[in-house]
């Protein structure tokens, strides 16, 4: 797969991310998940950077859903709550959604459909296609603190 295919692929991938599903949202969509399947068969699933954790605070806790390693169906509810030190504040303008190894930014479409605050996330009926996906969800308080947290589901 030479350069620009790559650039066509992924592009086509992120136009059809703002899809929109039955009472629902579309979070990834097939082609995206393709385009990342290709790239994990090329590369590796260990290529990348490592999710970054600089301090215990902010935090990023998964309330759902429970992925356990089990498959689930889609649509899914995706519930998050973010901590941080009694001094510092959570920033929700930096929270960010990055799908896959290749880091595509699913931000904007998550933030259309879901109601990010200091207090968490929570988005309901993000449709995803089947197989094995990785989200990276990044947040900062306001003493400049970032975490990021990888969630990875299954879906059957």
């Amino acid at each position: 797969m030479n350069r620009r295919h790559v650039i066509v692929t992924i592009g086509a991938a992120l136009a059809g991310a703002r899809a929109v599903a039955d009472d629902g949202f579309t979070l990834v969509t097939p082609s995206l998940a393709e385009a990342e399947q290709q790239f994990e068969a090329t590369h590796g699933e260990t290529s990348g950077a490592p999710p970054r954790t600089r301090s215990l605070f902010p935090n990023i806790r998964v309330v759902s859903p429970q992925t356990n390693g089990a498959e689930m169906a889609s649509p899914l509810r995706i519930e998050l709550v973010f901590e941080t030190s009694g001094d510092a504040h959570i920033v929700p303008s930096t929270f960010r959604v990055l799908y896959g190894l290749l880091k595509f930014d699913l931000t904007d479409n998550v933030r259309q459909n879901a109601t990010v605050t200091e207090k968490g996330l929570v988005a309901e009926k993000a449709a995803v296609p089947k197989g094995t996906h990785r989200l990276f969800l990044q947040i900062a308080d306001d003493k400049g603190r970032v975490t990021e947290r990888e969630l990875k589901v299954k879906i059957a």
